[in-house]
């Protein structure tokens, strides 16, 4: 397991297989599209870990075997990073997880049939995908968030080397 791949986890699988009749409601697809929000939260939590837990002992001015190599710009780097990160996983579960789940969930007496709820359900996935940059449209947007968060696991390297 390469500690600095951001990627590493993504072979893990939220694995859910609804019993009767919620199978009905719930598709491969929505499903399918599950997985991969859980895989970019699974991400950033990694990433979030990887800076919460460095013990802040070391941080400040300290010097390095009398040579004055401070660590001060390293954690105030991890500081920024962290509070990046921070900002991301919230807006990604508040703002869109949270917002389309209460949307969709006010949508349900509404709702005539299972068909109905099956087609709204994967609407609401859909959604989530889409906001969290999940479609294909936005990889730019992706790389950019796995670049910050291969950014946290390298400063995490580096620093436990320091």
């Amino acid at each position: 397991l390469d500690s600095a791949n951001v990627r590493a986890f993504d072979a893990l699988a939220l694995t859910y297989t609804p019993p009767w009749p919620l199978q009905l409601a719930f598709s491969a697809a929505a499903l399918a599209k599950q997985q991969l929000v859980f895989a970019l939260l699974l991400r950033l939590r990694r990433a979030k870990w990887s800076l919460e837990s460095l013990p802040l002992g070391r941080a400040g001015g300290a010097s390095r075997a009398g040579v004055g190599f401070s660590l001060r710009p390293w954690w105030t780097l991890r500081s920024e990073l962290l509070h990046a990160i921070d900002h991301l996983y919230g807006f990604f579960c508040l703002a869109v997880i949270s917002a389309e789940w209460r949307v969709w969930v006010a949508r349900l007496p509404e709702m005539p049939n299972v068909d109905a709820v099956r087609a709204a359900y994967q609407v609401f996935c859909d959604k989530v995908a889409a906001r969290c940059f999940l479609e294909a449209g936005f990889s730019a947007e992706l790389a950019a968030i796995d670049a910050i968060l291969t950014l946290a696991l390298r400063l995490r390297v580096q620093l436990e080397a320091l």
